[in-house]
């Protein structure tokens, strides 16, 4: 492990980069070979869980966990497409579906801590659980982030040849975990795990990591820049106590890296923030993080040419 500062100047553990992907985008760069490049790896990886999964005829429960913004539920997807290509029934279960609403979870306006396990209906779930596992219908909430609250519910029948997938920040968590049946369950821990230097300026994975996910927020959780970047220390601290440490023990890891994600998210990431007062306590971040965004501006990707089953939607959608 190392010791970096992150873009808020706190000093703080990160995990080990698998490496440090070196890009050097010029005006006659071949974009569309370098996308192919680094969409076949990381497809390559996902083909590799998948195959490690289905090696075992006994599994039939996936708990696929990682930090924020490593692209868990766009694999999730993937995972389970070839999960049916090989014959399973696949069923996917996102665990933000068992958040509380914010009136159950107190009677004061609050600032929802998406982080802790406390926020989830593990009641809930775990009567989900038991019934799959029963072979008996099951209920599964659907949340949204934008209304804050539940919108309706799925039910489900399970059926013999059926393999769940449970993902999210929360998959690994003992809260979550305990209630699955460790001898039929394959845990999967995805996280971005290199580091990218673009056109001479690098960018950490938890830095990339933070990036997905102000652009995510603006553009699907009603959530501006500054409240992202509030939470941020408190969304890491909770990575490092609950998450990185549960991922560990994963029988499967996947690095979720997409290096020239950098040159697709910076120009609007740029304008995101560009609205951030001067004078807010946010500021010097977003100046930093403006700053490093420059180098690449020059060299943006267009979002259309960003493949129609690319990771990359999970943000810039």
């Amino acid at each position: 492990m190392k010791i970096m500062a992150d873009v808020a100047g706190k000093e703080r553990k990160v995990m080990e980069n698998y490496d440090n992907i070196i890009l050097d985008f010029r005006q006659d760069t071949d974009i569309k070979e370098e996308i192919i490049k680094w969409e076949s790896r990381f497809e390559n990886e996902v083909k590799m869980a998948a195959d490690a999964i289905l090696s075992d005829k006994n599994i039939n429960t996936v708990a696929l966990a990682g930090p924020s913004c490593s692209g868990k539920t766009t694999t999730a997807g993937k995972l389970g497409a070839l999960l049916e290509t090989a014959g399973r029934r696949v069923v996917s279960i996102s665990i933000d579906d068992f958040y509380l609403e914010e009136n159950t979870a107190s009677d004061k306006i609050y600032i929802p801590d998406y982080e802790s396990p406390e926020a989830l209906d593990l009641g809930m779930f775990n009567h989900f659980i038991r019934d799959i596992y029963n072979g008996n219908e099951a209920i599964a909430p659907i949340y949204d982030f934008k209304e804050r609250k539940r919108v309706g519910m799925r039910r489900y029948v399970p059926q013999e040849n059926d393999i769940y997938i449970f993902e999210g920040i929360q998959a690994l968590y003992p809260e979550i975990y305990r209630s699955l049946d460790s001898a039929t369950t394959k845990r999967v821990y995805i996280t971005v795990a290199s580091s990218v230097t673009a056109n001479g300026m690098r960018f950490e994975a938890d830095e990339i990591r933070l990036l997905r996910r102000i652009l995510r927020d603006y553009n699907n959780r009603a959530s501006g820049p500054e409240f992202t970047l509030r939470l941020w220390d408190a969304v890491r601290d909770n990575e490092d106590k609950r998450i990185v440490p549960q991922g560990k023990a994963a029988e499967i890891k996947i690095n979720s890296v997409i290096p020239y994600d950098l040159y697709v998210m910076c120009t609007e990431i740029y304008d995101i923030l560009d609205t951030v007062d001067l004078y807010s306590p946010q500021y010097p971040t977003v100046s930093f993080i403006k700053k490093k965004l420059t180098r690449i501006i020059p060299y943006a990707i267009l979002e259309s040419d960003v493949p129609a089953d690319s990771l990359l939607h999970e943000f810039i959608d």
